[in-house]
């Protein structure tokens, strides 16, 4: 009799499980095509004004290993920043071993050297092991100078909106925010499958006009990872008093 019930509710909570699950699953599809990933996505980029107008400072918040996309796009973006405004110093914060020519972190300063970046206008910021222990370091750095001046921030947009809370609380009052968003390709991409020549085999539909399926359902697909991971991230930060 006991172990009828136990079976009977275990059976039920997999029911209630997988009604859920189907349930977030059609409701992530249906997101998917439709543009309010990316418009949630670009919100985390830019929701944030500025502080300040010109910066005395620019902080690249470094992302995983060298090369990466992630690094390479806020790179791109340092580099050019630092064309602008050639007076600031770039503060690279990534942890690793700086004494490590082969180390990701020196990577990256090779990379900027690479892009026009005078070497005597890199600084490492190499023990932060995440944006709030980032943060904390370079408040501490040059007596808490830093603190002072107007600090130019780059990571990727998604990873924006927590940044700039972040060092907002550590002490930063005047930020300027700058994502690294992509640059949409301005090529065109529809083309005529039966070209391509090949054999089709069984049903296999012509795709070569139809962006949806091929490029925008998996972009949209993606914009909801990454928008699901920053609010968790937000909500843990701000749990811990970070933000």
């Amino acid at each position: 009799m006991k172990r009828g019930w136990i079976l009977d509710r275990m059976l039920r909570l997999l029911t209630v499980f997988l009604a859920v699950a189907g349930g977030m699953g059609l409701v992530i599809l249906a997101l998917s095509f439709s543009s309010r990933p990316f418009y949630t996505h670009h919100w985390l980029g830019t929701g944030i004004q500025n502080s300040c107008s010109e910066p005395g400072l620019i902080v690249l918040l470094g992302a995983g290993g060298m090369p990466s996309g992630e690094n390479m796009m806020r790179i791109y973006y340092a580099a050019e920043a630092w064309k602008q405004f050639s007076h600031c110093n770039i503060f690279l914060s990534l942890p690793g071993d700086t004494a490590d020519e082969k180390g990701s972190i020196a990577l990256m300063k090779q990379e900027l050297i690479m892009r026009g970046v005078s070497p005597e206008k890199i600084r490492y910021e190499a023990k932060g092991k995440n944006t709030r222990g980032q943060a904390l370091e370079l408040a501490g750095m040059d007596n808490g100078g830093l603190l002072q001046a107007c600090a130019l921030v780059i990571t990727s947009p998604g990873h924006m909106r927590r940044s700039i809370l972040t060092f907002r609380k550590a002490g930063f009052h005047f930020l300027i925010p700058l994502p690294a968003f992509e640059i949409p390709l301005e090529g065109e991409l529809r083309f005529d499958d039966d070209e391509l020549g090949g054999e089709r085999r069984f049903v296999a539909p012509s795709t070569g006009q139809t962006l949806t399926l091929r490029y925008e359902i998996w972009t949209q697909l993606n914009y909801q990872l990454v928008c699901a991971r920053e609010f968790v991230a937000l909500g843990y930060y701000w749990l811990r008093g970070w933000i």
